[in-house]
């Protein structure tokens, strides 16, 4: 220390003890754990990213501080090796070992008489239980409900000595309602042994814990899916910046118009509107066949024809009394880009439609001229496509069915 004097450490056995047994060997116990404790910041480095933002290691308690101690406790006695049954050594390896762990001097230390009264403590040397008093386990989830149903919780938490947000659970869970993180809700209400104590999801970069004194027996509110529900009742809006036609009368006092992917069929006389929402895109065309006396062979309900941009767009023909749909037609790399003109024929027995692609491909369909072989079923058959204008789309925007009559034909494409 610069005074010129000689200093030199005493071995255990010269030093005198203090304090009684239960003191010293308490101190002893703190300080081994503290050395083995302040080692895992270095072990720390070598486990996984993943694995280390999911667990925290600033508490001496944490998870991730006794299972690391834990390991080198055990691998500590394993080098010194001697004569072992199990998780027993006998008494001199017990003095070696601990007399190696501690012979730094600014490293814990114990007498040799009390590494003896230790090793009687430890069940005659047996290293689980030297660890385990260290590094309690935690209880598992049931004896923990099953303690906070007996004894209440104010004894529960010092039972145990650990606080109500965490019971002993898992560490850490992907939340209990995602478990894939997917987005998929599981319905059923989870019991308290399920809770995590703290959950990892894609918003967060780091394990999120819950708040304190959060009461787990509200989750089962989460797990069920709310009673209520929100119907459609009324939209506001028309889509007037195109360049079709897209509002039609039918009836007298109906109007049926589009916005975005709903059609909207609006009763004048009673204020009230329903709606045809199939359509998964923007609709791009739209037109309503009212059936007259020349339309024999088919219902005589107006009925709409509705198309739609999208990879592979389609058009769909409905009801326009009840919003069913009757068919959906396109798709299947029929059209590209969008369907940019819907017509029905004068007899509403065939309808044609025009394409967004380069060429504005259309096609006409027989809406009674084809038979599902399964059911039996009159379904649309696809007559012909072909080109009409060659050009940078849109090149057409409507088409009108003139009121020709269409020759049946063998209905090869493209011909």
């Amino acid at each position: 220390d610069g005074d010129g004097k000689e200093y030199k450490v005493l071995p255990m056995s010269q030093i005198p003890r203090t304090g009684s047994l239960e003191q010293r060997l308490a101190k002893f116990r703190a300080g081994v754990k503290g050395l083995f404790a302040s080692k895992v910041p270095r072990e720390r480095k070598k486990i996984p990213l993943q694995r280390r933002m999911t667990v925290h290691s600033s508490s001496i308690n944490s998870d991730l501080i006794a299972e690391i101690s834990r390991k080198n406790i055990v691998a500590a006695f394993d080098r010194v090796g001697g004569k072992r049954n199990g998780a027993t050594v006998d008494l001199p390896t017990w003095i070696k070992v601990f007399n190696d762990i501690t012979k730094n001097p600014t490293q814990p230390s114990l007498h040799e008489e009390d590494l003896k009264e230790l090793y009687k403590q430890c069940s005659d040397g047996n290293i689980e239980v030297f660890i385990d008093s260290l590094f309690p386990p935690k209880p598992t989830p049931q004896e923990l409900i099953d303690a906070n149903k007996k004894y209440g919780n104010t004894e529960y938490v010092y039972k145990y000595r650990v606080d109500k947000c965490d019971a002993g659970n898992i560490d850490y869970k992907t939340t209990p309602f995602d478990e894939q993180g997917e987005g998929e809700r599981r319905i059923h209400a989870p019991n308290e042994a399920e809770v995590p104590n703290r959950i990892v999801y894609r918003y967060s970069r780091t394990p999120v814990a819950p708040p304190t004194g959060f009461d787990v027996s509200s989750v089962a509110m989460s797990g069920r899916l709310p009673v209520a529900d929100l119907n459609l009742e009324h939209i506001q809006g028309f889509k007037g910046d195109g360049a079709t036609c897209n509002l039609y009368s039918v009836s007298g006092d109906k109007l049926v118009y589009t916005i975005a992917a709903v059609c909207i069929v609006y009763d004048v006389s009673k204020n009230t509107q329903h709606f045809f929402r199939e359509h998964d895109d923007d609709i791009t065309c739209l037109t309503v066949f009212e059936p007259d006396d020349r339309a024999k062979g088919i219902k005589k309900t107006p009925r709409a024809a509705s198309g739609q941009m999208g990879y592979n767009p389609v058009f769909y023909i409905w009801d326009v009394e009840t919003s069913e749909t009757l068919y959906k037609l396109g798709g299947k790399g029929i059209f590209q880009r969008a369907v940019v003109g819907v017509a029905f024929s004068w007899d509403g027995k065939h309808i044609a439609a025009v394409g967004m692609d380069d060429c504005h491909q259309i096609g006409v369909w027989n809406l009674v001229g084809g038979k599902d072989r399964e059911t039996d079923e009159i379904v649309p058959k696809l007559l012909c496509m072909k080109d009409t204008q060659a050009g940078t789309p849109p090149m057409l925007t409507s088409i009108a069915w003139c009121g020709f009559e269409v020759p049946e034909s063998s209905g090869t494409r493209g011909g």
